[in-house]
């Protein structure tokens, strides 16, 4: 056949494929205007989606669209009236707090952008047709309540926190992965395919209390970053029940961390319970001690039914190993129960960590590719005397693939110690850290074994790394100050990773300093209840919760007029009052000054004197040069530092 004749021939269909072509070209035209971004109204009149005066543009959802929930809103709590299971492409939440429920949705994706307390919550039921991504920033928080179906999954990313609660059962996979997944299992899970906890870049964590049939993977493939499972919900203890369990099977650097606050399982203290095999080829264990326990306590941290012994032991703990957790002695068996299960029982304390130093001859700081000294001091409380000896292994940590954890001297010993005396060591360790220019994550902590002898206790040693901000070097007056308040959660530094220690601290950044100071790195102060401060309005005031909390905690009154003045700089004798109340408590008043202690401050008149002056007492500050306080000076970032350190007794390296 010639050519011509062959595409005569073929016309018709063309023609067809051309007809077939237009028609899909159409339909994705219609489907394209139909679907669209719909955004909730600061103010919408009620809470249904279905009234077209709750969107802005004045247009109600449509299959297919995307849902935008605002910064602010004056109702957050919403009801899907629209028909059952309408396909939603995805939902943004860039505000805190809100609630979705109503009928159920066909749902693609959750992102979640602005950090805050409250937690925005689905809580209507949800389909999922394939494995969806909810992206949380961290410090945001997102949880489904509703239950979720279909063949699809989860995946958690982003840092945030994202809960899945209530019955469920989707049968697709559930994973913490992608860029630091934070998810945590509250509710029942009778259909997933399985549960990962799989590095891709970030740090992975499950939480949680709930349960699920299928298997627990937690792997690590990124040498700079560690997966881990932390039983219970934050501070709260939980037992997570499982199929089989395996953590690190083909990578390093997994973690399985526990908290001890009572005796019962579950109510007071973290169990994975196990209803396959367990594996435990690369884990570390974790445990966090929340109360003093007595000897002949036992807490089986691993309830194994898989009715097979455990394969594999935690990094550094063989059977019936001892090892310091606070001033308790615990001793792990993986024999426990009925003969598969991992037990840790206190045992009588014959020695106690009291104290670390780090490069004490240096800056007291432990740089990368440096050889530092580390002295530990150790307590006796055999009951006699004991001559105390000690030999550090197991020195890892996040790492590029070119560092390396060498211990040149790994021999120490402390001499005779008599019964209830301290003693440093009298030949101490020496650790090297060299790794290249990059560091493989900004808060850069390390751990290191140290075995004690004659009792074969192991204490685990956690040696920060210094160098964290590029614009703090180690020759910077408040450098240490800085290390150790990074290390202790209290700050995070400023912009473009910096400390920025010549910026002076405002009110608002003062109220979240001081409070992390008191209460811990992990604090979060309740939402706000109502506006407190005139120009810190509830919601949406600049650190409003954290202002109204340190108002509730009667820190401060404010800067006058029903005011706050979040913006202002905080002042050197304003620091001082701030100071001492956030150690000694809100009614604090310190006694009447009796002497004139700093030529700027007189006493009695001056400004803040008495505040000042215990300030110095306690051997928190030493003024600002020549006699002077400087009381109306701005206090900087690097200042504060050490303000806070030295008020809240801040540990850089210890127990």
């Amino acid at each position: 056949m010639e050519p011509s004749s062959r595409l005569r021939s073929l016309a018709p269909a063309l023609r067809g494929c051309r007809r077939t072509l237009l028609i899909l070209a159409l339909a994705a035209i219609a489907g394209s205007a139909r679907a669209a971004s719909r955004t909730w109204s600061a103010t919408p009149a009620d809470g249904n989606w279905s009234n077209s005066a709750n969107w802005l543009g004045g247009n109600p959802p449509g299959p297919g669209d995307d849902l935008t929930f605002p910064a602010t809103s004056t109702i957050l709590a919403s009801t899907n009236d629209l028909s059952s299971g309408i396909s939603i492409v995805a939902i943004t939440f860039l505000g805190n707090g809100y609630t979705l429920s109503g009928n159920a949705i066909t749902l693609g994706e959750v992102l979640c952008h602005q950090a805050g307390a409250a937690v925005d919550e689905i809580a209507m039921p949800v389909t999922v047709n394939a494995t969806i991504v909810v992206g949380a920033n961290p410090g945001c928080a997102v949880k489904f309540s509703g239950g979720i179906s279909g063949p699809g999954g989860i995946n958690s990313s982003g840092g945030g926190p994202v809960t899945i609660d209530g019955a469920n059962t989707y049968t697709g996979p559930t994973e913490a992965g992608a860029t630091g997944g934070f998810l945590i299992l509250d509710g029942t899970l009778t259909g997933t395919s399985g549960v990962t906890v799989a590095e891709s870049s970030g740090n992975p964590t499950l939480e949680g209390h709930g349960s699920f049939t299928a298997n627990l993977t937690v792997n690590n493939s990124f040498p700079t970053d560690t997966a881990t499972v932390s039983i219970g919900d934050g501070a709260t203890t939980g037992i997570l029940s499982t199929g089989g369990a395996s953590f690190g099977a083909t990578s390093t650097r997994t973690i399985l961390a526990v908290k001890l606050n009572g005796t019962t399982a579950g109510s007071g203290y973290d169990q994975l319970h196990v209803g396959g095999n367990v594996n435990l080829a690369h884990a570390f264990l974790q445990v966090s001690l929340g109360f003093a326990p007595s000897v002949g306590d036992q807490f089986t941290i691993v309830k194994n039914d898989g009715g097979n012994a455990v394969t594999g032991i935690f990094e550094g703990l063989g059977e019936a190993k001892q090892f310091l957790v606070g001033d308790a002695t615990l001793q792990i068996t993986y024999s426990g129960g009925a003969g598969h299960d991992v037990v840790l029982s206190v045992v009588p304390t014959v020695a106690t960590a009291a104290a670390l130093e780090v490069d004490a001859a240096g800056n007291g700081v432990l740089e990368k590719n440096e050889l530092a000294t580390v002295a530990p001091t150790w307590t006796n409380q055999s009951g006699g005397s004991a001559t105390l000896s000690g030999s550090m292994s197991l020195f890892t940590g996040p790492a590029q693939a070119t560092t390396t954890f060498d211990i040149p001297d790994g021999n120490g010993s402390y001499g005779t110690i008599a019964d209830g005396n301290s003693a440093a060591c009298t030949d101490c360790y020496q650790v090297q850290l060299t790794a290249p220019a990059n560091r493989p994550v900004q808060h850069w902590d390390t751990q290191i074994n140290e075995s004690i002898a004659p009792f074969d206790l192991i204490k685990t040693w956690t040696l920060h790394v210094g160098e964290s901000f590029p614009d703090v070097p180690t020759s910077h007056p408040f450098y240490k100050f800085i290390e150790n308040l990074f290390h202790n959660g209290v700050t995070g530094g400023c912009a473009g990773g910096n400390y920025c220690p010549s910026n002076p601290v405002t009110r608002g950044q003062m109220a979240v300093f001081l409070l992390k100071g008191e209460h811990g790195s992990n604090y979060l102060p309740p939402p706000c209840a109502s506006t407190m401060f005139t120009d810190v309005p509830c919601p949406g005031g600049t650190f409003v919760d954290w202002i109204n909390q340190l108002a509730s905690e009667s820190i401060t009154g404010g800067c006058g007029n029903g005011q706050y003045c979040p913006g202002n700089s905080v002042t050197r004798g304003q620091m001082a009052v701030f100071l001492l109340k956030g150690e000694h408590g809100g009614a604090y008043a310190p006694p009447a000054c009796s002497s004139t202690l700093f030529t700027d401050v007189p006493c009695p008149g001056g400004q803040f004197v008495n505040f000042i002056n215990q300030l110095s007492t306690e051997g928190i500050t030493g003024g600002c040069g020549n006699g002077q306080y400087c009381p109306g000076n701005s206090v900087t970032r690097g200042q504060m530092a050490v303000f806070l350190v030295k008020t809240f007794g801040l540990n850089l390296y210890g127990p």
